[in-house]
């Protein structure tokens, strides 16, 4: 029979000062670099929908 608890669940020991900082200056700058690769995307996307409702304009007015 097991008395002790798996080693997966102990708690882990907490964070120093200097290892919260780190993590915190990590975390930005993770998110950081996600805001503006979403920026880029976003701007290609909106891009790409102008370009084809251009194309769909003009094909409407003038091949149609």
């Amino acid at each position: 029979m097991i008395t002790h608890a798996p080693a997966a669940s102990q708690h882990l020991p907490p964070m120093t000062p200097t290892q919260t900082v780190i993590a915190v200056i990590l975390l930005v700058l993770v998110l950081w670099v996600a805001y503006r690769i979403g920026k880029v995307i976003l701007q290609v996307v909106a891009g790409l929908l102008f370009l084809g409702l251009a194309g769909y304009g003009i094909w409407y007015l003038l091949i149609r």
